[in-house]
């Protein structure tokens, strides 16, 4: 499975919208589409949204796993371990 951040940013503003006027004017805004598909931090906080939907989901149980903390990166001529 890979996160795709503009369609959780969007499901997000629909969740929370009050009414499907101020929905489409949100989602067709300009601005708004540039900064759900760029923001600086974005994927990891959708990620972070995702996350009760996933949970909730019992196709994921079998097999999903959440890391305790992200992957360290690896310094070139760095031994392996």
């Amino acid at each position: 499975m890979v996160l795709d951040v503009k369609s959780t940013f969007d499901a997000l503003v629909t969740r929370y919208t009050p009414d499907a006027a101020a929905r489409e004017r949100i989602l067709g805004n300009r601005f708004y589409r540039h900064i759900s598909a760029a923001l600086a931090g974005s994927h990891e906080y959708m990620a972070m949204e995702k996350l009760p939907e996933l949970t909730e989901d019992r196709r994921w149980d079998s097999w999903c796993s959440i890391p305790a903390h992200p992957p360290r990166p690896r310094l070139p001529g760095a031994p392996t371990v």
